[in-house]
């Protein structure tokens, strides 16, 4: 059985018009993993790629930015043999220029960290004994837990753009069921929205849910994930991460060939299915899509991101 505990953490990066970032233009920015250049930044048409981070230094993958884009949560991981599974998992808050400015958790199985849009709360996601996702504020104070189980592992934490109601995905590992469910930071009203599926990301009017199933992305009611309608068709790939674009006019999302995520391609498309583009050539191993705000950026040096 699920439990609601009694009594969630997230944070920004840079950009150049060349290889330097000045502070003059403020723009949205695409951020993404690649295999091969670790955390990067990219224009919204996938023009103007570049490494997030210096050469070396990689505190995390799995970014989520704060509202003001000066800050981001990322998911850090190391070996451990005394884990359960073999790595201590960390989220830490981290600047643009990737120096770590404190840990939010240390856990031995991190499932999804999320920033509310309000900037009040990081929503994280845990699996170890069982599953939780709690709140923290981003200072690390104020953890209070939103719901648990010792049987079931809740992943992928979504924000509402009200940042009043949390989706989610919720596993139970014993007969391998999933499912995307919602609830509210009260921990009222939880709902089962959408059996089977992943990925949940909510658009940035609240009213339509983003997500995966069985390879292939949808879009659903975000209230009750009703008039649920496939985006795409792909036999031979895997669609993984959706993610809405500030102004709700494109979902970025990954795709990989099937059998593993090298060789994936960051792609977008319209919320109706049309004006599919790929912004991210897969012969660069992205994945991972995120949207950084539209915030001024600090001047700052960056490497290509191959």
């Amino acid at each position: 059985m699920w439990r609601l505990a009694l009594p969630l953490v997230a944070v920004g990066v840079l950009l150049p018009a060349s290889a330097t970032a000045r502070s003059t233009h403020a723009r949205v920015l695409l951020t993404y993993w690649s295999r091969h250049s670790g955390l990067c930044v990219a224009w919204p048409d996938g023009s103007h790629r570049l490494r997030l981070f210096p050469r070396g230094r990689n505190p995390g993958v799995t970014p989520s930015w704060s509202p003001n884009g000066r800050y981001m949560t990322l998911v850090k991981s190391r070996p451990d043999p005394a884990s359960k599974f073999g790595v201590d998992m960390r989220v830490v808050v981290v600047t643009a220029a990737g120096r770590v400015v404190r840990t939010l958790v240390d856990a031995d199985l991190v499932t999804g960290a999320a920033w509310s849009p309000d900037g009040h709360y990081v929503a994280i996601g845990t699996a170890a004994l069982g599953g939780a996702i709690f709140l923290v504020s981003p200072n690390g104070s104020g953890r209070r837990g939103l719901i648990e189980s010792s049987t079931s592992e809740f992943l992928n934490p979504a924000w509402a753009p009200d940042s009043q109601r949390l989706a989610f995905v919720g596993v139970l590992p014993s007969r391998g069921d999933a499912g995307i469910e919602s609830i509210r930071i009260d921990q009222s009203d939880l709902r089962s929205l959408i059996p089977g599926a992943n990925s949940p990301s909510l658009s940035p009017d609240g009213t339509r849910l983003a997500f995966t199933m069985d390879g292939d992305l949808y879009v659903a009611n975000a209230a009750d994930g009703t008039d649920a309608r496939a985006l795409t068709s792909t036999p031979t790939a895997v669609e993984r991460f959706p993610a809405w674009s500030p102004d709700g006019k494109v979902i970025a999302f990954s795709r990989s060939p099937q059998g593993g995520p090298r060789g994936s391609a960051i792609v977008t498309i319209h919320p109706d299915g049309s004006g599919e583009h790929v912004l991210i050539p897969s012969r660069y191993s992205a994945s991972a899509p995120t949207w950084r705000p539209a915030v001024t950026l600090q001047r700052a040096k960056r490497s290509p991101c191959r």
